[in-house]
């Protein structure tokens, strides 16, 4: 994983957040998706190796939905903290459980283990 990309993935949530915030406040709830959207992939393209990404690619051909409900539901409980939003924090969980998910699946030969 690359710490410097992992950390301007996550000082560039900082501005992000504030987006997603507003857009809610708004009730825009398109636009907050969206930048979620936008967020998840960030982290994931900051955060996992190259091999991880093909990884991922995979899996998401055979099992897109498993995939996006893995993703949303990290997200959802990183969102909270302390009882505010925290973009940091949910982008941080959705790189663990999409870590785990990749390992758990090479592991039981679902993909392929790359070097």
């Amino acid at each position: 994983m690359g710490t410097l990309g992992l950390i301007k993935a996550n000082l560039g949530s900082i501005l992000t957040q504030r987006k997603i915030e507003t857009a809610f406040a708004k009730g825009d709830n398109q636009t907050a998706q969206e930048l979620i959207s936008q967020s998840i992939v960030k982290i994931l393209k900051a955060g996992l190796t190259p091999n991880q990404r093909r990884n991922l690619d995979e899996l998401e051909q055979l099992h897109r939905q498993e995939m996006q409900d893995i993703k949303e539901s990290a997200f959802q409980r990183g969102w909270m903290r302390y009882g505010t939003p925290n973009l940091s924090n949910a982008m941080d969980e959705v790189l663990l459980e999409v870590a785990e998910r990749i390992k758990q699946a090479r592991e039981e030969g679902e993909i392929k283990r790359l070097k």
